[in-house]
């Protein structure tokens, strides 16, 4: 198969593929595992060739599968990094979206409640906001503009 869980899907088979069907009594094909398994059972009721009955549960690893045993858990490391990166976007990401929707909003409808029209202020920052958004500066107060040289 061409990637698995532990190996990503070579880019070079492609171009293998039909570099084997060009040569004189060949023919490979990039399939799935669902098409391969319907051509085996295809060849298997035509040829009827005499096949050795395998039982039990497979698990030993040498002669039937690549098995991993005693994995109880897969890349704990991605599962630790994701929990961080979703944690980030929960504390600043969304808060800090969330501001800027209601910023834009008050904006287009004017700080002075004129449609489509800025005035001397925007919108103040609330207190979540700025807790989510550390050193984030405060904008000035829509209703009392900030005064002359602060």
């Amino acid at each position: 198969m061409n990637g698995v869980d532990h190996v990503e899907p070579h880019t070079a088979i492609p171009a293998l593929v039909r570099k084997l069907s060009s040569l004189p009594d060949q023919h490979a094909q990039h399939s799935t595992l669902p098409a391969y398994v319907a051509a085996v059972r295809t060849a298997v009721d035509s040829m009827r060739p005499d096949l050795e009955t395998v039982t039990g549960e497979l698990r030993g690893g040498t002669d039937y599968a690549n098995l991993l045993p005693g994995v109880l858990s897969t890349r704990v490391y991605l599962k630790q990094q994701n929990a961080r990166v979703q944690t980030l976007l929960e504390s600043y990401a969304e808060p800090l979206s969330a501001v800027r929707v209601a910023r834009r909003s008050a904006l287009s409808a004017g700080a002075c409640g004129t449609p489509g029209r800025r005035c001397c202020g925007t919108i103040r920052m609330t207190a979540s906001a700025a807790a989510a958004s550390p050193g984030a500066r405060r904008e000035r107060d829509p209703v009392r503009p900030r005064p002359a040289g602060r």
